[in-house]
């Protein structure tokens, strides 16, 4: 019943069902979406002006067949649009067509292998993931998501924490927020992480590096 504790394996063993390694842009894809993006009616926006992701959800996209276009703000690219009535279809199927306090993991990547699972943390890891000084952290509004990436790590034997942190700008008179900040801290925590999924971003790649 609502209230009782479960106890979970310290490792989930990895599904036997196949995969494609187009499945396995289709879910990377959705990582970059997760962390950097949103649902319009007629196309998903992913926002970002760092250059190898740009570069990355270009290449994600034109491998699904997805069309897709720069987003011009003052001359400078700050993002992607994909035009796909297919991806906004699928997003709703997986329930991940919302706002950034209802974002969840796509129900159908719990049943996927290891490979599919590491490409959506990696592009998510790349979009909303910090390396700090002793531990790679990442905050987001939904408590749904947050829980479902830890429950996506575990697969890996990468045990991280969940800690609410509250959060209100200086600068405003709105109430504020509670935020959700998940973190991997611990040299085997950090090494089965670097091992597994990393990052795709050389930047965030090389100080992971250094953290080890």
């Amino acid at each position: 019943k609502t209230g009782d504790y479960i106890p979970l394996p310290r490792l989930i063993p990895e599904s036997i069902s196949t995969t494609t390694k187009k499945s396995s842009y289709y879910y990377e894809l959705l990582g970059y979406y997760i962390a950097e993006g949103c649902s319009l009616e007629y196309s998903v926006v992913i926002c970002n002006m760092e250059q190898e992701i740009l570069d990355r959800v270009r290449f994600l996209s034109q491998k699904l067949n997805f069309r897709n276009l720069p987003l011009h703000n003052y001359g400078v690219v700050k993002g992607i649009s994909i035009n796909s009535k297919l991806l906004i279809r699928k997003l709703k199927f997986e329930k991940c067509f919302g706002t950034s306090g209802t974002k969840k993991v796509p129900s159908t990547l719990f049943s996927q292998p290891n490979d599919s699972k590491a490409a959506f943390l990696r592009a998510y890891y790349d979009g909303d993931g910090s390396v700090e000084q002793h531990e790679v952290t990442c905050t987001t509004k939904s408590k749904q998501l947050v829980s479902d990436l830890s429950y996506l790590l575990f697969n890996f034997g990468i045990i991280a924490r969940i800690k609410p942190k509250f959060k209100k700008a200086t600068n405003s008179n709105h109430k504020g927020n509670t935020y959700y900040q998940l973190t991997i801290s611990g040299q085997k925590n950090l090494t089965l992480f670097s091992q597994y999924i990393s990052f795709n971003l050389t930047r965030k790649k090389a100080k992971l590096k250094t953290l080890l």
